[in-house]
């Protein structure tokens, strides 16, 4: 992959970031970007090498995943528990 793709690719892993911490169904984990938090790499500092931009990315979207999938097991175990409630509250037949 050419600097520049991935580059473009960094900016759009920024961008689901975004999209992903904003949504009201997820709540980021606070660890789950601080290793890309702390580094020096961003889509603007195009200077850094290519293995830079590519941990950058590596590192976003391990996040974004992690963020996800919290998420997910989350609303597993809610759905699971509103069922068992429902199946409580029916009135026998």
């Amino acid at each position: 992959m050419r600097k520049q793709a991935l580059i473009h690719m960094h900016a759009l892993a920024v961008e689901l970031r975004a999209a992903v911490s904003s949504s009201r169904r997820n709540t980021p984990t606070p660890d789950a970007f601080v290793e890309y938090d702390d580094g020096e790499v961003t889509p603007a500092t195009v200077y850094h090498q290519k293995d830079a931009h590519k941990a950058a990315v590596q590192l976003l979207l391990e996040g974004t995943v992690e963020t996800i999938s919290i998420d997910t097991e989350s609303e597993s175990e809610s759905r699971a528990q509103s069922q068992t409630t429902v199946e409580t509250v029916q009135p026998p037949e």
